[in-house]
């Protein structure tokens, strides 16, 4: 994501285990690095970031598939991805898990990429060419799933124009795609 000349990226060693994590910051004009901030291990593999009122949301994967080329850690699955919060000095607050359903539909993957728009996080899979809606709950430590959007790509990432388009890529073909938001 980008906010002012700065360019946040979730990093991870993915597939080595175990899963270790990072915020890499890049300086827009010259593509330069500026900042690294670790995120330690144990958590996941960090696939996506967004800014939140006062905080950092970032997104940690677990994959049901443990070994060299799909990743994963051995005793755990796709139930122990979580979406973390970190205030503005990178120091953990609070998490939330997803739904169990929702983890059945994404499953042997995690989600790969997400967006906050509003209270709404638009979140990507791994292939399935769905936008899954999730929001915080009121109480508790589940996400709350609300809905799903079909779009054009397949997921491995998902940003937002100034104009409010979606925009993901289709990976095994190399392609960049835009998708209208409808406005209800």
């Amino acid at each position: 994501i980008v906010i002012g000349h700065k360019l946040y990226c979730a990093h991870s060693n993915f597939p080595k285990t175990p899963m270790a994590s990072s915020i890499e910051v890049f300086d827009t004009r010259t593509m330069q690095p500026i900042e690294s901030i670790s995120l330690g291990r144990n958590i996941g593999s960090c696939t996506w970031v967004v800014p939140g009122k006062k905080c950092w949301y970032v997104f940690f994967a677990h994959y049901d598939r443990h070994d060299a080329k799909h990743g994963g850690e051995e005793g755990k699955d796709v139930s122990y991805s979580q979406l973390v919060q970190f205030d503005k000095k990178w120091r953990r607050q609070q998490s939330w898990i997803l739904p169990k359903a929702l983890i059945e539909e994404i499953r042997p993957t995690s989600l790969s990429g997400g967006i906050l728009i509003g209270d709404v996080f638009y979140c990507t899979g791994h292939g399935a060419g769905k936008c899954y809606l999730l929001k915080l709950p009121r109480y508790g430590m589940t996400m709350e799933w609300i809905g799903t959007i079909e779009i054009p790509f397949d997921g491995q990432g998902i940003a937002q124009d100034k104009k409010g388009n979606l925009w993901g890529i289709i990976r095994k073909e190399k392609q960049v795609l835009k998708a209208e938001l409808c406005k209800e």
